[in-house]
């Protein structure tokens, strides 16, 4: 199921994702402190399996590039993760991410203040600051495609009630790609 490739202060269990065109997960672990680093989490049940079988804690997330299928990674494993669990982005689109978060959210919404005092901090000459899981929940669209609280403050939700979980993330990614 998973590989192990151990040295004097860490290991490495590296594992195949089924049924995803060949991608490969790894787990950094610290032997001192069983903390561990996720790279790419695309496997919910590889992951959990490498993080109990080893009593790891996972302390970053690091996404270096996007897979269509992190649907099943984000809403079933990421999104339950610690809140303050920082996540560092394969890429820096933070500030992209928000002005899609802006078209989509309907006028007069509090969320919209709160979206323009973040991208003031957003300069293209720098990177953007890293953020937590408990930032993704609130700021970012495919994490709360499935609350419905979330659906009310969209300008067209009725592009996704009638849709499933994995519809609306794949309908979400749709708009987003040709934003």
């Amino acid at each position: 199921m998973y590989h192990q490739i151990s040295a004097a202060t860490f290991n490495i269990y590296r594992f195949l994702v089924p049924n995803s065109d060949r991608n490969i997960g790894y787990v950094l672990e610290c032997k001192n402190t069983k903390k561990c680093l996720i790279f790419d989490p695309l496997d919910k049940d590889i992951i959990d399996k490498i993080l109990d079988d080893n009593d790891l804690k996972p302390e970053y997330i690091l996404n270096t590039h996007a897979h269509p299928d992190l649907f099943r990674t984000i809403h079933h494993k990421i999104k339950y993760l610690s809140d303050d669990l920082v996540i560092l982005p394969g890429h820096d689109y933070l500030n992209n991410n928000l002005n899609f978060l802006n078209n989509l959210v309907s006028v007069n919404q509090p969320i919209l203040e709160e979206l323009k005092e973040i991208q003031s901090e957003c300069l293209d000459s720098d990177l953007s600051s890293l953020k937590t899981i408990s930032f993704e929940k609130r700021y970012n669209p495919f994490f709360r495609i499935d609350e419905l609280s979330f659906l009310d403050i969209l300008l067209e939700p009725e592009v996704f009630k009638s849709l499933t979980m994995e519809e609306r993330f794949i309908k979400l990614r749709s708009l987003r790609d040709n934003w």
